[in-house]
C-alpha cells in the first residue's frame, strides 16, 4: 500500500477505515499511519484518492451493519473506529463518529427506539465525548447505558480485551449497567463517574433535530412498508382516501414537508428532509411488513381483478365474473407512476357497435382480435399479445393505438418513439405504463426485437442500475405492448409467434374527420364505450371459471383460451377467434419466411422433393444455388456453422409450412452432424364448435349483435362481493353487471390444427 508523504518524513500506512453511506456506497476513509498519526480522504472518481474531506457528507462508521441490525438488537458505540472492528469480531453490532468530539446531532436518528451501550475511553476528553453521546441519544433511544470499563488511563475496549476480559464479562458488566440520566446541575454527577460541565450545556436539554421531528409528525394511521423488490412506500391519508407513495419520491417528500410547516410554522431544510426520508426508508424496509404493489391492474383474492382508476380519489374498479363497480379505498396497493391519466367512470348501458366508429378494422375477423387484445391488456397478467398495426399512410395506426390506450392506460405520453430506443430506455418505459404503445417503428433489430417478447410473455429485462458499473436493474414483469408502422416489422419468428398483425383501411378523402371532431366524440363515448368492454371482460371471466379448453394449444395458448372465452361476450359467433386467429397466425408466419432469404432457400430446395440430409456445410451450398443474389447479401450464412445457429429460429415457422428440420448426433469417424430435411402435407384446419358442429377455417363467420344496454343497477345482494358490508360509505352503485339472461355457460371446448 503507497504511503502518504508529509512535511515532516515519510510514514507507513497501517490501516484503512471506510465510512459508507446508507445504500454502501464509499463517501471517505480514514487512514491510520505509522507512527501513530490519522487523515482522511475520499475517492476521486477514477480510481484514486483525494486527500482531505472538502464538505464530504459525515456518517456514522459501519453504518449500513447498523442499519441493517434487528429492532431489538444493542448497538455498541465506541470511541475510534479500530474498537468497532474489535467489538464487530466477536459477534456485536458497533459504530462510532470517529474522534473524541466527532459527535454530530444528525446522528441520533439513526437511535431511534434502539438499545445503545456506549463504551468511552479513559481520558478526559473521551469521557466528556461518551457523555455527549449518551445525552444526544437519552431523548430517542429505548435505552441508553454509559459502561465505564477498568484500566489505566487512556486505554480503550480494546485495551481491556487485549487485558485477557472477554466478552461474556462485557455482557455481564453492561447487564449491571444502570439506565444512563444526564447530570443535572444540583447532582453534577454521571453514573459512576463524576465529570464538570459547562453550565450552558447542563442547563438546556439537547434538542431534537429536525429529521427526527420530521419522522415524528407522521399521523399514527401512516402505513410504512416495502415491495418484495425492496422498494420503500407509506400509505397516507389525503382528503379522507388512502394513497400509497414511494418513500423516496418527490410526492412523499412535499407531504412530509407540508405536515412539517402545519405542525412547527415553518419548512423543514432540504438536509432534514433528506435524512429523515431515509430514516423512514430504514423503518419501511426493516420493520414494515412486505406487501406487492400494482399498476394500474391488480389480481383479485378469490378470481377477478382490480383497475386503478388513477382518478384524485383513488378508486379503483372490482371486476369479477359477477359483474364490475367501481370501489373506493380499494384493499390492493396501486402505485402513480408520471404521465399516468384517469380512466373515466363507466356507464352501464353501453356497447361495442360504437367502438367500430373509432377503430378503422377491415373485418370482422380484426374486429374480434382487436376487442380480444383490448380486454386481454386489462387482465393483471399474462402473457400478452404484440398487437401489430400496419397500414399505408393515412390509415389512422396512430390513431388507433391512441384509443386503445385510453381504453386500457390513458397516459399524457400515449406513444413513444422507439427508433433510438435501447433495452434500458424499454424498462423505464415498461417500469412507469401498464401498457407500452411504439409508434412509428421502421425497424427492429434481433436485441429490441428479443427484448419485446420477454416483455410481453415474461424473462425479464436485466440493464445496468444508474451511476453504477456493477449493480443491476431487473424488470420481471409482463406487459401489453402495440407497435405500429407502415411496413411489418416484426419479421423474427419468435415476435411473430407472439404478435396478432393487423392491416387497417386506408382512409378516403370523404370520410376524413377533424381531428377535435374525432376525440370530442370519442370523449363522449369513452364511458359508454368502457363500461361494455368491462361487460364483455364480466362474460369472459365467467366463460373460465366455467372451463375453456382448446385440444391443440398454439404459442400463445393462454391468449388464445381467453379469446374463446370473450368472443361470445364479444358479441361473435362461436368458433369466429380461433378461425381469425389461426389465419392471422398463417398469415404471419408466411411473412416471416418470406423474410428470411434462408427459409425462402429451403422452402424452394423442397419444393421439388420429400426428403434431404446432410451437413450444414453441404445444405449451405446447395440453398446458395436456390438464394441467387441473396446470398451475397448481407445476412446470409457465411459458413455452415452459422447456417447451424441461424435455423432452429426458422424451424417453428417452417414446421408451420409443413417442412420438418432434424438436427442428429455426430455419426461415425468422422463425427458428421447431419441435418435431416423433410417435408409433410399440411391438414386443413377445422374449429370445433360448442354445440359439435364443425366450421371451415376458410369460412368467415359474420359477428352476432353485440349485447343490448346493460341494467346500470342490480341488487347489490346478488353482484357484491361477500366482503361489502360497508358499501354505503366504501363502494359506489354498482353499475354494471354480467350480460342480462346469460345463464352459466357448459364448459366450452375448442378444437384446432395450428
Amino acid at each position: 500500500m503507497a504511503a502518504h508523504t508529509t512535511s515532516d518524513g515519510d510514514r507507513r500506512i497501517v490501516g484503512t477505515y471506510p465510512y459508507h453511506d446508507e445504500g454502501g456506497s464509499l463517501l471517505y476513509e480514514v487512514v491510520r499511519f505509522e507512527p501513530k498519526g490519522f487523515a482522511q480522504r475520499r475517492p476521486d472518481g477514477k480510481g484514486g484518492h483525494v486527500w482531505g474531506l472538502n464538505g464530504t457528507r459525515r456518517v456514522l462508521y459501519r453504518l449500513p451493519e447498523l442499519i441493517n441490525a434487528a429492532p431489538h438488537t444493542t448497538i455498541y458505540i465506541a470511541e475510534g473506529e479500530k474498537d468497532c472492528d474489535r467489538l464487530a469480531d466477536l459477534g456485536l453490532v458497533s459504530t462510532t463518529s470517529g474522534a473524541a468530539g466527532s459527535w454530530r446531532p444528525e446522528f441520533a436518528e439513526y437511535f431511534v427506539g434502539r438499545e445503545v451501550v456506549v463504551l468511552p475511553d479513559s481520558d478526559g476528553p473521551g469521557l466528556d465525548h461518551a457523555d455527549r453521546v449518551a445525552r444526544s441519544l437519552h431523548q430517542v433511544a429505548r435505552r441508553v447505558r454509559l459502561v465505564w470499563l477498568p484500566g489505566p488511563e487512556k486505554s480503550d475496549v480494546s485495551d481491556w480485551l487485549d487485558a485477557g476480559h472477554s466478552v461474556e464479562e462485557l455482557l455481564a458488566i453492561v447487564a449491571r449497567t444502570p439506565d444512563y440520566e444526564p447530570p443535572t446541575e444540583t447532582s453534577g454527577t454521571a453514573p459512576t463517574k463524576v465529570i464538570e460541565f459547562p453550565s450552558d450545556e447542563t442547563a438546556k436539554p439537547l434538542k431534537k433535530s429536525a429529521a427526527v421531528r420530521l419522522v415524528e409528525v407522521l399521523p399514527d394511521d401512516t402505513v410504512l412498508f416495502h415491495a418484495p423488490d425492496g422498494v420503500e412506500y407509506a400509505v397516507v391519508t389525503v382528503n379522507a382516501h388512502r394513497e400509497t407513495l414511494k418513500a423516496k419520491s418527490s410526492a412523499f417528500r412535499k407531504y412530509l414537508a407540508r405536515l412539517f410547516y402545519l405542525t412547527e410554522g415553518k419548512a423543514p431544510s432540504s438536509q432534514a428532509l433528506h435524512d429523515a426520508v431515509n430514516l423512514i426508508c430504514a423503518q419501511a424496509l426493516y420493520d414494515g411488513h412486505e406487501q406487492e404493489v400494482y399498476l394500474r391492474t391488480a389480481p383479485r383474492e378469490g378470481g377477478g381483478f382490480w383497475l386503478d382508476l388513477c382518478d384524485s380519489t383513488w378508486s379503483a374498479i372490482e371486476v369479477t365474473a359477477s359483474g364490475w363497480c367501481v370501489v373506493e379505498n380499494p384493499p390492493v396497493r396501486f402505485r402513480r407512476a408520471p404521465g399516468m391519466l384517469a380512466l373515466p367512470v363507466p356507464q352501464g348501458g353501453g356497447s361495442l357497435d360504437e367502438v367500430g366508429e373509432f377503430l378503422n378494422v377491415k373485418s370482422a375477423d380484426d374486429m374480434v382480435l382487436m376487442l380480444t387484445c383490448i380486454t386481454a391488456a386489462m387482465r393483471p397478467k399474462g402473457p400478452f399479445p404484440v398487437l401489430a398495426l400496419h397500414g399505408e399512410h393515412g390509415s389512422c395506426k396512430s390513431t388507433a393505438a391512441r384509443v386503445i390506450r385510453l381504453l386500457v392506460d390513458p397516459s399524457t405520453a400515449p406513444l413513444s418513439s422507439a427508433n433510438k430506443m435501447d433495452e434500458r430506455d424499454l424498462v423505464i418505459c415498461a417500469h412507469n405504463s401498464w401498457m407500452i404503445a411504439l409508434d412509428n417503428l421502421s425497424h427492429l433489430d434481433a436485441r429490441f426485437s428479443d427484448a419485446l417478447c420477454r416483455l410481453a410473455t415474461g424473462g425479464g429485462l436485466r440493464t445496468r442500475a444508474l451511476y453504477t458499473d456493477t449493480e443491476e436493474t431487473i424488470f420481471d414483469a409482463q406487459r401489453p405492448i402495440i407497435i405500429n408502422g407502415i411496413e411489418n416489422v416484426a419479421t423474427r419468428g419468435d415476435l411473430v409467434d407472439r404478435s396478432v398483425t393487423i392491416y387497417l383501411n386506408p382512409i378516403l378523402p370523404e370520410q376524413r374527420r377533424e381531428e377535435s371532431e374525432f376525440w370530442a366524440t370519442f370523449a363522449q363515448a369513452h364511458p359508454r364505450i368502457f363500461g361494455a368492454v368491462l361487460d364483455a371482460v364480466v362474460g369472459g371471466l365467467r366463460n373460465i371459471e366455467s372451463g375453456v379448453e382448446l385440444e391443440r394449444k398454439p404459442r400463445m395458448a393462454d391468449f388464445a383460451v381467453w379469446g374463446v372465452a370473450e368472443e361470445v361476450p364479444l358479441g361473435f359467433a362461436p368458433g369466429t377467434f380461433i378461425t381469425a386467429y389461426t389465419r392471422n397466425r398463417t398469415d404471419a408466419n408466411s411473412l416471416a419466411l418470406e423474410s428470411s432469404p434462408v427459409a425462402g432457400a429451403i422452402m424452394q430446395m423442397m419444393a421439388g422433393r420429400h426428403r434431404w440430409s446432410g451437413t450444414a456445410t453441404e445444405l449451405l451450398g446447395e440453398l446458395a444455388s436456390y438464394a441467387g443474389e441473396a446470398a451475397r447479401l448481407k445476412g446470409w450464412p457465411a459458413d455452415g456453422a452459422r447456417l447451424r445457429k441461424a435455423l432452429p429460429r426458422l424451424t417453428p415457422s417452417l414446421r408451420e409450412a409443413g417442412i420438418y428440420i432434424h438436427f442428429g448426433e455426430r455419426e461415425g469417424k468422422s463425427g458428421r452432424r447431419v441435418i435431416r430435411i423433410e417435408r409433410v402435407q399440411v391438414g386443413q384446419n377445422t374449429v370445433s364448435t360448442v354445440s359439435g358442429s364443425r366450421v371451415e377455417a376458410a369460412d368467415s363467420p359474420q359477428p352476432l349483435e353485440i349485447p343490448s344496454a346493460l341494467p346500470s343497477a342490480v341488487k347489490a345482494s346478488k353482484h357484491e362481493p361477500a366482503d361489502s358490508t360497508d358499501s354505503a360509505d366504501s363502494k359506489q352503485q354498482l353499475l354494471s353487471a354480467a350480460p342480462v339472461g346469460v345463464t352459466k355457460p357448459k364448459p366450452v371446448s375448442r378444437q384446432e390444427d395450428f
